[in-house]
């Protein structure tokens, strides 16, 4: 004998489209729909009524921007919508100037530059000559018998000498730029 009696069987009918079908007396209280199909169309209509659905209401419904942040958002002739990106959520945010935690630009020149695209390429060029070792002790970039081996790319002369000079231009230079494994990037002095 099975975990449910099928012998007991009981028909009720489908909340959407009224068929009468049969389920097992154990489902009584759950079951509501004939099939998925009509699951689904009872769901799009707001027949469902899920226990993590019922008497809950989101937190982001009806929420507008107060006539403080619109006229913010349109000063400069802007309109509503113009620098707004939308988080995973999908409600749209202010960015830069036009946010109310905007705190003057405090990024520095150096992450700006650390988060640009072409260095991101001048790392990957330095890899590449390099074949992904490390220019120090040789490791290469993978997997050995104490972990993954992580490969980092060093200015020979530092992003911070460098800013705001007529020498501004190696920051990307790959001549510049040597691999090295985290250990031995550690070594190296800073200052």
């Amino acid at each position: 004998m099975g975990k449910y009696n099928v012998n007991n069987k009981v028909n009720i009918n489908c909340l959407v489209c009224g068929n009468n079908f049969t389920i097992v007396s154990s489902r009584l209280g759950r079951a509501k729909y004939c099939s998925w199909e009509c699951r689904n169309r009872g769901i799009s209509v707001g027949l469902l009524d899920n226990k993590r659905c019922t008497g809950r209401i989101p937190w982001n419904k009806d929420l507008k921007y107060n006539e403080k942040m619109l006229d913010k958002l349109n000063m400069d002739g802007l309109k509503v919508g113009h620098e707004i990106m939308r988080n995973t959520s999908g409600i749209p945010r202010p960015r830069g100037e036009l946010c109310p935690a905007w705190k003057g630009g405090k990024t520095t020149k150096r992450l700006k530059i650390l988060g640009q695209i072409e260095y991101k390429n001048w790392r990957t060029k330095c890899f590449c000559r390099d074949n992904y070792t490390c220019q120090n002790c040789g490791s290469k970039s993978g997997k050995l018998y104490d972990g993954t081996i992580e490969l980092e790319v060093h200015h020979r002369i530092p992003v911070r000498k460098l800013l705001d000079t007529k020498f501004e231009r190696y920051i990307y230079d790959i001549n510049n730029g040597i691999t090295l494994c985290a250990p031995c990037h550690r070594l190296i002095p800073t200052r």
